[in-house]
């Protein structure tokens, strides 16, 4: 029985020479790790790998039903497509919403066309009936090469155009769409139709007949993308009956539609044929079969002498690909609505308000926290960079200018040097609750008492006798305005005071 069902579509095989075997060992790496992440991996292989895209469709649906009351549990099918699978994929899986399909991940796939050299394809119609042509002539005048290759000799008026419109008009799936490109997408400074082959001879080798290609030497792989086969100057019988295709990067992800969740490329240029095995953790967490989840949290100094620079830093980030983009924010509280206070670069700025400090990397400093009794707030986002619609991952500190050792703002009484009675209230900032702790040495007399920043008294939490333990004490802020209080506690002959934020 199947748990956790993932159907991998195979790419253009129109003589079926290349079985399930040969897909699983292109990327040994990343179906290896699948299925220690507990997925069921199942290969589809066409019986007519060449023909009508929107056909093989259909028997991709016919599959995933079969799977689907084959399976054991609710888990939901997972469904990817190699090459020109990744289209015939997306095509099945978008104009059957029924079907019980949670993640869509398109591999290299060529959604607006592949590429191909007009001039040597051109040539191969020309010599058509020579020894060493019919496979090759054979490959082009399948349903699925003319329907996908920009230039094919032997297709009919607009039968690209008219798949690639099919495609584009049944949109993509109810599903996670994760697009992956086997290609850095760097421009190597060519535009135009790509033109890179030359062909320099026509042999005979063996019982094999075929055209061998060889690059001359003033021409280069340089438009952005990936490109079939590894070489054209190799021998090797993996190569010699070469297909001159190409998969622009554009192409591969569809460049300019609102649709993927997940865009993924390659750290550097590979051949079409080359899986990039330093994305595999990433894609199988956004597949769900891994756990990485993003998130980020902040380190930094809550007590801080007045004017002194203060820095945060991310101290975790987790999940998603590694490569993130940080947005920084700082927001002050003053103990006076009179002017401004300064803030990050000491750069004066508006009390009680969030101002954009900007994507300063994975550290933030703040160069002068002035104002004693001030409220600063740090707060960071952190971005997988490839993820879209995808809510990123934040935490916020909030940071009180102090001096080392804090003053009673009512009574001047200096803190003494034992451990302290008063804890931080949680949460803070509140809205419109918090709880304040203490806890005492011995058995006292406490009063616990709040001031707003006028110093006028708001709120007593208490007064009364205490046995010596921690005690909570709540505090209502629902009839009170946003902005700083401060909460102060007498007990036997200690004073001792703190902040709290009310936001609103």
């Amino acid at each position: 029985m199947l748990d956790k069902p993932f159907i991998v579509v195979e790419g253009f095989d129109p003589t079926n020479k290349r079985g399930a075997v040969h897909y699983y060992l292109a990327a040994y790496t990343f179906f290896t790790k699948a299925r220690k992440a507990g997925a069921d991996v199942l290969i589809l292989d066409f019986a007519d790998g060449g023909a009508n895209l929107i056909e093989n469709a259909a028997v991709v649906q016919r599959a995933i039903r079969y799977i689907s009351g084959y399976k054991r549990g609710s888990t939901p099918i997972r469904v990817a497509g190699i090459s020109m699978g990744g289209v015939i994929a997306r095509y099945a899986l978008a104009t059957d919403h029924s079907l019980d399909v949670s993640h869509y991940l398109s591999l290299d796939a060529p959604h607006q066309g592949a590429v191909a050299d007009s001039s040597l394809l051109a040539w191969i119609k020309k010599i058509e009936g020579m020894d060493g042509t019919a496979e090759i002539v054979a490959l082009l005048k399948t349903k699925a090469a003319r329907q996908m290759l920009e230039f094919n000799p032997y297709a009919g008026e607009n039968e690209r155009d008219s798949l690639l419109k099919a495609v584009k008009d049944a949109g993509y799936p109810d599903a996670k769409n994760i697009g992956v490109a086997f290609s850095s997408g760097s421009d190597r400074g060519i535009s135009g139709r790509v033109n890179w082959l030359a062909v320099t001879k026509f042999v005979l080798v063996g019982d094999f007949d075929f055209v061998k290609f060889y690059m001359t030497a003033d021409e280069s792989i340089s438009k952005p993308g990936s490109y079939l086969p590894l070489s054209f100057t190799s021998f090797t019988d993996a190569r010699r009956r070469a297909q001159p295709t190409f998969i622009q990067h554009s192409s591969a992800l569809d460049a300019g539609n609102a649709e993927w969740d997940v865009e993924l490329s390659a750290s550097s240029d590979r051949f079409h044929n080359e899986f990039p095995n330093e994305l595999t953790e990433l894609i199988l967490h956004w597949l769900g079969y891994k756990s990485f989840p993003l998130r980020v949290s902040l380190e930094g100094d809550y007590f801080l002498q007045e004017n002194e620079r203060a820095s945060w830093s991310v101290a975790s980030v987790g999940g998603g690909s590694g490569f993130y983009e940080y947005r920084w924010a700082h927001w002050i509280s003053c103990p006076s609505s009179d002017g401004g206070a300064g803030g990050a670069s000491g750069a004066s700025l508006t009390c009680d308000a969030w101002h954009d400090a900007g994507a300063a990397g994975a550290s933030f400093a703040v160069d002068s926290l002035s104002l004693e009794g001030s409220q600063h707030g740090i707060s960071v986002s952190a971005t997988d960079r490839y993820a879209r619609h995808l809510a990123p991952a934040g935490d916020t500190i909030w940071v009180t200018v102090y001096k080392r050792r804090t003053l009673d703002p009512i009574t001047d009484a200096q803190e003494q040097d034992s451990a302290p009675l008063l804890e931080d209230n949680y949460p803070n900032p509140f809205n419109p609750s918090t709880v304040i702790r203490f806890s005492l040495p011995e058995a006292a007399m406490v009063t616990l008492r709040v001031y707003d920043m006028s110093g006028r008294l708001v709120a007593t939490l208490a007064d009364r006798h205490f046995e010596a333990g921690t005690h909570d004490a709540a505090f209502d802020g629902s009839s009170l305005a946003s902005g700083m209080y401060y909460y102060t506690i007498r007990a036997a002959d200690r004073v001792e005071t703190r902040s709290m934020l009310l936001v609103k």
